[in-house]
């Protein structure tokens, strides 16, 4: 055994029925998960050397991004109110595992196995009996959003000279996103600085996964 994992065995975290939204779609997804994460936890548990992990790591992340794409298309037709919160813990937890990818590729060593699957199975299963299942009566048609054309009315309207880009605001964010645009499409010191405020907020973003990703998935 690699010295890159711990001896103890993966929790054990198998689909079951409690799991179920109902939606075939999305369960043949989540089995899907399931049966990423215990193939993911045996070969931390097992890797006969570093880099073994590597490419069921990447298959976990293209799996992931995959179901993400399709659990957020549904929520969309069916304009469940809370997508953006809900997007919010997808886009998280898909820089933790981007994040785990990178710190394996560069030093198998540290990656605590334990800690791996621990992570995984308590988010897996955290997400789908809490904020997944809050979107079921939204998408089986027994509970309903606000329809496209109600929060199109609640958007302010008006052309922007720039490239069309398709956004999914709260209707409060609308104008201080067009504001940004604006700023953007004028140039100048103004978008320069903007530009650079963001790239900063981006960077501190990115250290701050980069250090939660660390102190969840390496040894201490």
């Amino acid at each position: 055994m690699s010295d890159a994992f711990t001896n103890d065995p993966p929790p054990a975290l198998e689909w079951s029925e409690k799991f179920a939204t109902g939606i075939r779609a999305i369960d043949n997804d989540h089995r899907g998960l399931f049966e990423e994460f215990r193939i993911l936890s045996q070969q931390l548990a097992n890797a006969a050397g570093p880099g073994d992990a590597a490419p069921v790591i990447a298959s976990l992340k293209l799996y992931v991004s995959e179901h993400f794409d399709r659990e957020e298309m549904f929520m969309e037709n069916a304009h469940y109110p809370d997508i953006e919160a809900h997007k919010q813990e997808h886009r998280r937890a898909a820089s933790l595992i981007d994040e785990l990818d990178h710190i394996y590729r560069a030093d198998p060593g540290s990656v605590d196995g334990g800690k791996v699957a621990e992570f995984l199975g308590n988010w897996l299963a955290g997400h789908i009996l809490g904020s997944d299942m809050k979107y079921v009566p939204f998408l089986i048609g027994e509970a309903k959003g606000p329809s496209s054309e109600t929060a199109a009315a609640a958007e302010p309207q008006g052309p922007i000279d720039t490239t069309e880009l398709q956004l999914h605001l709260p209707p409060e964010k609308v104008e201080t996103v067009r504001h940004f645009a604006e700023i953007l499409a004028d140039g100048g010191k103004a978008a320069t600085a903007l530009i650079e405020a963001v790239e900063q907020i981006s960077a501190k973003r990115l250290r701050a996964t980069h250090e939660s990703a660390r102190k969840l998935f390496c040894r201490d």
